[in-house]
């Protein structure tokens, strides 16, 4: 006995079940992304310091040019400078008169502010925020005075890693790539493992 289909009665098609998978996938691959940072607490200043670093390396790249990274942690302070060498004129005669015998040159490096339309030079850290300490590329840390991050001019920055409490004391580390500049964040205080060759 045959069984006539109405109008209307007929199911999906294979084709059609497997192109409502595809959209729903797609939108999970969209959607599951910007759920997971949205629902990432993070200050807007950890996203702003590595966005800041991209951009430095992506220039330093692109022109060949050496940069430095200045932290002061007193300060709270992230600057981009650029080392350049000095040509200074000593008098080694203690009176102070010229002499021909006396005079010598000596060459001293001084460190320059970078200007560019694309990025400030200096970022400062968002009040209450400070910085627990800064552990070099060799392990060992510093939290007292000046560190020099350096971006070298071939697409390469230092790994070092950062650790920064925020207005709420909560400790935060942030770990450097040293190919992208982009800067991973972790919820609490972390350090970097350096093998012991590097010591």
């Amino acid at each position: 006995m045959r069984h006539r289909l109405v109008k209307g009665d007929a199911g999906f098609t294979l084709i059609e079940l497997s192109i409502v998978m595809l959209i729903m996938g797609l939108v999970m691959l969209i959607g599951l992304p910007n759920l997971a940072r949205s629902l990432n607490h993070q200050p807007d200043f950890y996203k702003h310091l590595s966005g800041w670093l991209e951009v430095i390396m992506e220039r330093s790249g692109f022109r060949s040019e050496l940069f430095l990274i200045e932290i002061d942690p007193k300060k709270k302070t992230f600057a981009v400078v650029q080392p350049a060498k000095v040509d200074i004129q000593l008098n080694a005669d203690p009176t102070g008169q010229d002499s021909a015998e006396g005079d010598q040159q000596s060459t001293a490096v001084q460190l320059n502010p970078v200007s560019d339309p694309f990025f400030s030079s200096k970022l400062e850290m968002p009040e209450g925020f400070e910085i627990d300490d800064i552990q070099g590329t060799d392990g060992k840390k510093t939290s007292d005075s000046t560190y020099y991050l350096v971006v070298y001019p071939y697409g390469w920055i230092d790994p070092v890693t950062l650790h920064i409490i925020d207005e709420e004391r909560q400790p935060h580390t942030g770990f450097i790539n040293a190919v992208t500049g982009r800067i991973r964040w972790q919820d609490d205080y972390s350090e970097r493992i350096v093998e012991e060759d590097a010591l």
